[in-house]
């Protein structure tokens, strides 16, 4: 019986950065190594003790994905060319957004190059064969496999028996981290099933009515994720956060609604701070009780130093320009139903964008001092791009 298991790298900095992948040498970011030590460990107790031979794309981001994953299986990568990505040619170096403008053909068939200097679906496929042919000869039984996504693609069409043309006919895609196990029993059977992943919480951050909850909803929907919505619990967080004792919770609590809105708004900012440090054990307490693969969770109290304290590093924020915000919070009906019994509801109204306001700054801030994704939402951008944005961000 042969096992195969198949790795597509983790994130690298292309994912975040809008560059072009394929032959330009990334590296991981500090999530995808994160990714990869999870990977090699759930291999570890998949494999059980059994010896497996490691090969792995000679470029950096595969070859530090299986670096981080040989760590747990005591072994070391073989490195091989044949399993790079895609040749894209000319493009590599340039933005995603320069090979979109500059495509030269577009792909229809497996024999169509994007630029004359790049590979097709069938030149990648006949790269790959002779390796392809040589791990399918070998008598190794437990084999594990770290390339890219196109590559990982032609992979289980070679292993199914197909021909190239079923490139475009058949859908074997994966994202950053996917893992697949390809069996062969002892009947012949050949079977591809996902390798199911530990759970996985997506993080989106950020100050208010910049998208996040938009753009959370997306990703719900497009991947069947678990959706939680830190603002639909900030009540029981900052109750539970006061009967512990939490000082900027137990004086929120007691605050009129005068005295919460007609403050000066960098005192409002600074608890809103410390009320989110305060609340983050009892929110990842809630988290850490969800049974699902996947969780898309949003919310401003996802700070980038609470993530940063807890070691959360699957996290990116948004944060909208103070005219795009102001326009949008006007429009909230449930605006004036928290400011109706302020006896100043402009000032009040003033405060609250001022906080706001302040609040954005300070999470850019935080974000370029820790190298943190901070995506800036001035209303220019449609959402379908921004939501485009997040996902490469998250190797989705």
């Amino acid at each position: 019986m042969k096992n195969i298991i198949t790795v597509q790298h983790t994130q690298s900095i292309h994912h975040i950065n809008g560059m072009v992948g394929s032959w330009t040498d990334w590296e991981l970011t500090e999530s995808g190594r994160k990714q990869a030590d999870s990977i090699g460990r759930k291999l570890r107790k998949e494999l059980a003790g059994k010896d497996a031979v490691l090969y792995s794309s000679d470029l950096k981001r595969a070859s530090q994905t299986a670096e981080e994953i040989a760590g747990h299986l005591g072994t070391e990568p073989v490195l091989r060319w044949e399993l790079r990505e895609r040749n894209l040619g000319k493009c590599c170096g340039k933005s995603v957004q320069w090979l979109r403008e500059n495509i030269e053909q577009p792909e229809n068939t497996v024999d169509d190059r994007l630029f004359s200097d790049g590979e097709s679906v069938r030149d990648a496929f006949n790269r790959l064969k002779p390796f392809f042919d040589e791990i399918m000869t070998s008598e190794e039984e437990n084999i594990i496999i770290v390339s890219h996504g196109d590559l990982l693609r032609i992979w289980n069409i070679m292993f199914m028996g197909l021909d190239v043309e079923s490139y475009y006919e058949t859908e074997f895609n994966g994202t950053a981290g996917s893992v697949s196990l390809l069996t062969i029993d002892e009947d012949g059977k050949r079977s591809i099933r996902p390798l199911q992943p530990d759970k996985r919480i997506i993080f989106i951050g950020g100050s208010p009515c910049s998208g996040k909850s938009t753009i959370a909803e997306m990703l719900v929907e497009e991947y069947g994720a678990y959706y939680f919505k830190v603002d639909n619990h900030l009540e029981e967080f900052v109750d539970r956060a006061a009967r512990d004792g939490k000082k900027t919770c137990l004086k929120y609590k007691d605050l009129s609604v005068d005295e919460i809105w007609l403050r000066d708004s960098e005192e409002q900012c600074r608890d809103e701070f410390l009320i989110y440090e305060e609340m983050a054990p009892y929110v990842l307490e809630k988290l850490e009780q969800i049974d699902n693969e996947l969780i898309i969770t949003e919310g401003a109290a996802y700070t980038p130093e609470v993530m940063k304290r807890y070691g959360f590093t699957d996290y990116l924020t948004i944060v909208p320009e103070p005219q795009f915000q102001i326009e949008h919070y006007r429009q909230r009906q449930w605006v004036k139903q928290v400011l109706a019994e302020c006896s100043d509801k402009e000032t009040a109204f003033d405060n609250w964008m001022k906080r706001d306001i302040l609040f954005a700054e300070k999470v850019r801030k935080e974000c370029e001092e820790q190298g943190i994704v901070c995506l800036v939402n001035d209303g220019s951008m449609t959402v379908q791009k921004l939501y485009e944005q997040v996902k490469a961000s998250f190797g989705l």
